[in-house]
Parts: structure tokens; C-alpha cells; sequence
């Protein structure tokens, strides 16, 4: 019987697992291998999250800085910042081409009041990588954009914020 996969995932519309079910018990070999696809598909749905412990990487990274200190030692005050840093590095490097491009809303406040700003995660990942270059430099670090900073500098290329004030958008709320 064709439909023993579809029944055995519950795919099957009302009227196919009806004659699915109808037609088990007069076939013992199609029996057989929908008890064999049941229990195959009992494996394929988990009672607990397939999700790692989240306070895993930071204690195998902890557990690796005990052993050989970083090449830059991190301030006490970096601490948080480092951290958000290696998972957000940790999370691009599962981004596929088509995410880059996924819009996003972002909300602070200017001054008082609330604001949002529409762009894409390769906007949101070019903003924080320009401010992270100024606070580098600030600190007497090397710049993470290098040369290409240096370039379009050159060039005469202001330096700006990646979302036009034109494109901010009222004050939200939600």
C-alpha cells in the first residue's frame, strides 16, 4: 500500500487513513511495516529540546581560558560584552545567504523619545561592526575594518549611520 509512510507520519487525509486502517488487518505484510514505520517515527519526535544547555559554551570556553589565558586579556567590564560578542559570532556562522537580507526592526530611544529603524541583519551587522571600529580605535586597539576604513576615508566617503534618518519611523509601542 502507497500511503503507509504518509499514514505512519499522520499525513494522510481522513479518507486515506481510513483505507490505510481498513486495509492492516487483512495484510500482514503491510502490517508488519507500518508497526516497523510507527516506531520509526516515535524516534523522530523527541520529548526534550534538541537545543544545547546555553550556559554550555560559556563553560567550555571558561573551562579552556583556565587552561591557555587569552593572547588579549578581557576587563572585568568587558566581561558582558565579550560574551554577547562570541554568540552572536557563534550564531553567523550558521546564517544562510537569504537571512542576510531578513528585514529587522530595531527600537531605542533618541533623548526621550522611543524610535524604530527598519534594516536587514547585514545592516545591523555593518552598524555594529563601524561602532565597534571607533570603540577599538577609541581604545587603542586596531581597527576592525582596517583598510577598509582607511579607503573610504580616501575617498572623501562621510562616515554616517547605516539607516537614514528619512527611514525612521514613529514611536512605537508594541
Amino acid at each position: 500500500m502507497s500511503y503507509l509512510g504518509a499514514w505512519a507520519l499522520s499525513a494522510c487525509s481522513p479518507e486515506e487513513a481510513a483505507a490505510v486502517e481498513s486495509h492492516l488487518p487483512e495484510c500482514a505484510r503491510c502490517a508488519e511495516e507500518a508497526h516497523r514505520l510507527r516506531d520509526a517515527v516515535g524516534l523522530l519526535h523527541h520529548e526534550e529540546p534538541l537545543d544545547l544547555d546555553p550556559g554550555l559554551r560559556a563553560r567550555v570556553l571558561e573551562s579552556c581560558l583556565d587552561r591557555r589565558p587569552p593572547k588579549i586579556p578581557v576587563p572585568e567590564w568587558a566581561a558582558a560584552y565579550d560574551t554577547e560578542t562570541a554568540r552572536l559570532d557563534a550564531l553567523l556562522q550558521d546564517i544562510q545567504d537569504a537571512e542576510w537580507h531578513a528585514p529587522v526592526r530595531l527600537r531605542w530611544f533618541e533623548g526621550e523619545k522611543q524610535v524604530g529603524r527598519r534594516t536587514t541583519v547585514a545592516g545591523v551587522i555593518g552598524h555594529l561592526m563601524t561602532v565597534d571600529g571607533l570603540v577599538a580605535v577609541a581604545l587603542g586597539l586596531e581597527d576592525p575594518l582596517g583598510r577598509a576604513r582607511a579607503a573610504a576615508a580616501e575617498c572623501g566617503s562621510p562616515s554616517r549611520p547605516s539607516w537614514p534618518r528619512s527611514r525612521v519611523s514613529a514611536a512605537s509601542t508594541s
